[in-house]
């Protein structure tokens, strides 16, 4: 299965080393390595710091790299320059989530003055990432909606709680129908967030059918318990049988929300 792996962390604590050493240690995986790309046309760098704006076959070879990276099922890594509070890897994390592709984030942390003279102290093949933050964002996203028109994707259920908004789908592709479910925190992610979520991963599991991922999807979230927001029609009998069985087996009405009793 597809995965991103997002090394974040702000200017100058090394994520450029760290992903070379990773790749290096994972052949295999696709770096979006936008500074490369420039500087194999244009020879340097100076631009893109000076903040041109990317030309359209850089900008489509980056997406294509990406595009490609995904849909081929490999792992794509992503510098992303995070420093203070940040929604930008949140909202891309949440799109990747819905696609059904797994995410990681490594987070890289430094003294911020030691940061700062390693930047000063830098050579002159040093990139910012900063300058091209917007930049991967807008590559990132597009290419993840590019995904997303060519997968049959349905939302088949969405259910929310105090915390968390959770949604299971359903897509198709190549004519195989797979299901998952995802969930995602009701608030952006900030920096310390990011710093505790160091080396954590949003895995992604498939199942075959609608109701082995639905005996799950209740199972992890009682979902039954949560307040129910869409159910797509064509499954509406489905899971009204699911919830007919679960009702009759509970003491009261309490083990299930309001919202479920329409059905």
């Amino acid at each position: 299965m597809s995965k991103i792996t997002f090394v974040v962390g702000a200017s100058g604590v090394g994520k450029s080393t760290f992903i070379e050493n990773y790749k290096g240690r994972n052949p295999t995986c696709q770096v979006l390595d936008i500074p490369a790309l420039w500087k194999n046309k244009y020879g340097s760098c100076d631009l893109l710091i000076e903040g041109d704006e990317m030309d359209l076959d850089l900008y489509m070879e980056a997406s294509d790299l990406a595009f490609f990276a995904i849909i081929n099922n490999e792992e794509l890594v992503v510098e992303y320059n995070a420093n203070g509070e940040d929604e930008g890897i949140a909202d891309l994390i949440s799109l990747a989530k819905k696609l059904g592709i797994n995410t990681e984030i490594i987070f890289l942390d430094l003294d911020a003055n030691e940061a700062f003279q390693r930047v000063q102290k830098s050579g002159p093949d040093y990139f910012p990432s900063h300058s091209i933050k917007e930049m991967t964002e807008d590559i990132l996203i597009c290419t993840l909606y590019s995904i997303e028109e060519n997968m049959g994707l349905t939302e088949i259920c969405s259910v929310a709680t105090e915390a968390l908004d959770i949604s299971l789908f359903k897509k198709s592709e190549e004519g195989i129908e797979s299901y998952f479910y995802i969930s995602a925190p009701k608030r952006g992610l900030m920096q310390e967030d990011l710093g505790s979520l160091n080396g954590s991963q949003s895995p992604v599991k498939e199942y075959l059918s609608f109701e082995e991922v639905f005996a799950q999807f209740q199972k992890e979230y009682s979902v039954f318990n949560c307040e129910l927001i869409h159910l797509d029609d064509e499954y509406k009998d489905k899971t009204k049988l699911i919830f007919d069985e679960f009702f009759v087996q509970q003491v009261s009405d309490d083990f299930s929300h309001q919202s479920w009793l329409n059905l």
